[in-house]
């Protein structure tokens, strides 16, 4: 199955459409957010606009890693409160934090101090 995407304009509008699904601070469907199927969805677009976008989105990979500085910190440390409810363990909820932030990541020990301060 194949999408035709006319140029990098709607590849972007795609992007900015999925980001929104994801990462909404107050969404109607909630799954999407941790959806590994929309997870891999968002990584082969960010792979399309990394390969036929501008050259300034060959440095991008690296502003995919999140830390304190990061605008999505706050997410993190919001979805990682809500999930101690919905989850038994720390690597429970590890799993579903790292496949929520696909294709953004988090190294481990940022989020066991977020898991531990909250």
């Amino acid at each position: 199955m194949n999408l035709h995407i006319e140029n990098f304009y709607e590849l972007n509008a795609l992007w900015a459409a999925i980001m929104e699904a994801k990462f909404h601070d107050d969404p109607d469907k909630p799954e999407v957010q941790g959806s590994p199927l929309v997870s891999n969805v968002a990584e082969r677009v960010l792979e399309l606009m990394i390969e036929h976008g501008p050259d300034g989105l060959k440095d991008f990979p690296k502003f995919l890693e999140i830390d304190e500085s990061s605008w999505m910190f706050e997410k993190v440390v919001y979805q990682v409160q809500m999930s101690k409810s919905k989850f038994e363990s720390f690597e429970e909820i590890e799993n579903y934090i790292f496949e929520y932030l696909r294709p953004f990541s988090i190294k481990s020990s940022i989020l066991k101090q977020i898991y531990a301060g909250t």
